[in-house]
């Protein structure tokens, strides 16, 4: 096929499913932490309460550790101000979301947990962000650790765990669908139609559309500039479109925990 077929309209079609990709990708992250975070409140045993301290020191504990190496390897000096904020606002956040989860105003499905794996995704979000930064003559991306190319691969296969995690359990949410028709077919055993599916198939085939361009966008950058022979995942695209990613699932977590309170007749 001659290139004008993928560019530019594929491009663009490919940006912008990839950004509905990252969405429902966010809200799969979401309701996953959610319901770990139910099942382990409900089993009220040692070993539920052990997993829900020990994981949310785990997990934070990590994540401070790991923005501490993010200023070291990103933020050397004060002229780094856009990384600064990049990591300081990430810290901000959390000590928000964070303090929303362990107060009454909380959803009651919500605990210190949740907003630990949070902090802990947002934190890579933040380090896979920075690390996306086009080289510059100054002394802000880091070229000993997150700057090389095995770091650049390991964080490119890390995405594709995520897709395949992301696309398979979006593929499954709808399970209480069926395309049977509704009919159920009595002939006294009880038997299930054998057409019941346990996923929506045209749900199911979307997340994979939407995983195709996400990873389309991946490997040629979401500005359509690569240097190099490794240059996966580069670009101020690639920085921003991570950066504002990390925001939104913030945004969507905090709303999680106090939308019970302005929608009183709503379950969450």
């Amino acid at each position: 096929m001659p290139a004008s077929v993928f560019d530019p309209a594929f491009v663009w079609i490919a940006r912008v499913a990839s950004g509905f990709f990252i969405l429902i990708q966010l809200i799969i992250l979401l309701d996953f932490i959610y319901i770990i975070n139910e099942y382990l409140l409900e089993r009220d045993d040692g070993l539920g309460n052990g997993l829900l301290i020990g994981g949310s020191a785990l997990l934070i504990i990590g994540s401070i550790i790991g923005t501490g190496f993010l200023y070291y390897l990103y933020s050397p000096s004060s002229s780094c101000s856009l990384n600064i904020f990049f990591i300081t606002w990430n810290l901000i956040i959390f000590l928000i979301y964070g303090s929303l989860s362990i107060s009454p105003l909380r959803n009651e499905s919500a605990g210190l947990l949740t907003s630990a794996v949070v902090f802990a995704y947002n934190t890579y979000y933040v380090w896979s962000a920075l690390n996306s930064e086009p080289p510059s003559d100054g002394s802000c991306t880091s070229d000993s650790l997150g700057g090389n190319n095995v770091i650049q691969i390991i964080g490119f296969v890390l995405a594709l765990l995520a897709v395949a995690f992301s696309t398979a359990r979006g593929g499954a949410s709808s399970s209480s669908v069926t395309l049977g028709g509704g009919g159920g077919g009595s002939d006294g055993d009880g038997d299930k139609d054998d057409n019941d599916l346990p996923y929506r198939p045209d749900f199911f085939c979307m997340m994979f559309v939407l995983a195709s361009c996400y990873v389309a966008v991946l490997l040629t950058g979401w500005d359509g500039q690569t240097e190099g022979e490794f240059a996966i995942d580069t670009g101020w695209g690639s920085t921003w479109v991570k950066i504002v990613a990390s925001w939104v699932c913030a945004l969507m977590y905090t709303w999680s925990l106090i939308a019970h309170h302005m929608f009183n007749d709503r379950v969450f």
